[in-house]
């Protein structure tokens, strides 16, 4: 895993551009952050991918981010 800091507005450049990360705000524990990405790259929240409960359809699970735990 690759660690960075980042201030306010500065961003992560991935991929050549293809994904861009930017932090937005920080308020206590919590950062509010932006992530602009081509079409037809899919984002979602880590705790969904996770989630036992989480029905994935077909196309979640051919993609390579796609974890099951059963």
């Amino acid at each position: 895993m690759l660690v960075l800091s980042r201030k306010m507005q500065e961003t992560i450049v991935i991929d050549g551009g293809r994904i861009v990360v930017k932090v937005i705000s920080a308020r206590g524990k919590a950062v509010r952050i932006g992530i602009q990405a081509a079409s037809d790259i899919r984002i979602q929240r880590g705790e969904l991918v996770f989630d036992n409960d989480f029905e994935a359809t077909s196309e979640e699970v051919e993609s390579p981010f796609y974890v099951s735990e059963h």
